[in-house]
């Protein structure tokens, strides 16, 4: 994941058994637990969480901080005796976490998106890339298999302020991740067709989020 590098590699080290991981929506908590640890997501619900088993398994348990207090109440209880599995906890809000879970885990921070645009314009080859521009890039890898058509048509309105060519381009070199690599193989498509020259941009726009909407998670 472009940015988690150093997250990465001190996750990897860490022999903690329960983790909460910590950052704003969409920075990819999920991802990088599932990624990284090959972890099983939990549900919020009371019975779900009661019927988690101290076996060695990975446990993904994601924004807790929306929990209701039996959910809490019976995660804690597990993490007090847990002994081999591994349990990572994720957050947007840790105010809203109750200081007896935040004290049984080790609390790692996601990198905030302001603190890499130096890392991208390197990583992009771009050093002109515009905030607006790598911000763009970043909404649309992270909601492009999530996104609804009112959101889509947003994003074109959005898109169609730049040069195509260079949108594709800072897309197509994004981070390849599982969720996205469909994404950057529907953008190199997309760049041929730029030489289309009898295309609508307006239209040529649209059609490509569309394409990218069906495209899911594939």
């Amino acid at each position: 994941m472009v940015g988690q590098e150093n997250l990465i590699k001190t996750l990897k080290q860490s022999s903690a058994r329960n983790i909460l991981l910590v950052g704003e929506k969409t920075s990819g908590k999920k991802t990088l637990a599932k990624e990284l640890f090959n972890a099983y997501e939990i549900d919020k619900a009371v019975s779900s969480v009661r019927g988690l088993v101290d076996n060695g398994a990975t446990y993904l348990l994601a924004d807790i901080d929306t929990w209701s207090t039996q959910s809490i109440n019976a995660l804690l209880l597990f993490l007090e005796n847990n002994r081999s599995s591994k349990v990572i906890l994720s957050t947007s809000k840790i105010d809203n976490i109750p200081t007896t879970i935040i004290s049984r885990c080790q609390t790692f921070h996601m990198e905030k998106y302001e603190n890499l645009k130096p890392y991208c314009n390197t990583y992009w080859q771009s050093e002109n890339t515009s905030d607006d521009m790598i911000a763009l890039v970043e909404k649309l890898v992270r909601y492009y298999n999530k996104a609804s058509i009112a959101n889509m048509l947003k994003l074109e309105k959005e898109i169609l302020t730049y040069d195509l060519d260079l949108f594709f381009t800072l897309v197509m070199n994004c981070s390849i991740k599982e969720r996205n690599v469909r994404l950057v193989n529907i953008t190199a498509q997309s760049m041929q067709d730029l030489e289309v020259k009898s295309l609508n941009k307006s239209l040529f726009v649209r059609n490509w989020l569309l394409k990218v909407r069906v495209g899911g998670n594939g």
